[in-house]
């Protein structure tokens, strides 16, 4: 995956990942996402909205 490291430092550091290139992500975005074959449920809401206050705290 491409993401930014400081999400992984833990990871990278005992050698759980590995690094392959020194490029790193500094912007951007994420995004929730859902199969459309698949209906939101009242649980997938429920998680969004929850999503969205965390990061806006």
């Amino acid at each position: 995956a491409i993401a930014p490291v400081c999400m992984f430092s833990r990871l990278l550091q005992s050698g759980a990942l590995v690094q392959p290139f020194a490029a790193e992500i500094t912007l951007g975005g994420y995004w929730l996402t859902r199969l459309q074959s698949r209906t939101e449920t009242p649980a997938m809401q429920q998680f969004a909205r929850w999503l969205l206050n965390t990061a806006a705290a």
